[in-house]
């Protein structure tokens, strides 16, 4: 069954990125839509409304509201049949995932917000941290016999790492 999909985020890349890289990768037909235009109101307004108070949020046919990262990861793979049936490897999947995601909040700011001298401090004090996630994860990517995390195709965890 075919769905609409409308991808609701900012003018950013941070949290969406693995679902649009996902949605390009399996060929799945969507409209990104920014939120201003989709809740026809500045963000400050509908936050308190909308489910978890954040984005990115997955609109299928135009009824239900998929929100959080990792739950649309998960959606766009199933619908697009390459979910991973297997219970082990997808846990696995789903760990490379949830890792994936604390990687947001020392970055995301740093990244996207911060300039100067405040750019410069927040790189540094967050490089301890990253270098030993980034070891965890390319330990993970090494003791796969694949090409990815999981086997040689890519998935969701792939696309959020």
């Amino acid at each position: 069954m075919k769905h609409k999909l409308q991808l609701v985020y900012f003018k950013m890349r941070a949290l969406a990125e693995a679902p649009r890289l996902l949605l390009h990768y399996t060929e799945t037909d969507y409209d990104h839509v920014m939120s201003w235009d989709y809740y026809d109101k500045e963000w400050s307004e509908v936050k308190s409304k909308v489910p978890f108070r954040q984005l990115p949020m997955l609109v299928v046919d135009q009824k239900y509201e998929i929100c959080q990262s990792i739950a649309i990861l998960t959606f766009i793979e199933k619908i697009s049949g390459i979910n991973i049936s297997d219970p082990i490897l997808n846990a696995k999947a789903n760990a490379v995932m949830q890792s994936a995601q604390e990687l947001f909040m020392p970055l995301n700011p740093t990244i996207n917000f911060a300039v100067g001298d405040s750019l410069k401090k927040k790189k540094e004090d967050m490089m301890p941290f990253l270098n030993t996630r980034f070891e965890d994860l390319e330990r993970t990517l090494n003791d796969n016999d694949g090409m990815f995390c999981i086997n040689d195709n890519p998935h969701g965890c792939d696309f959020a790492l």
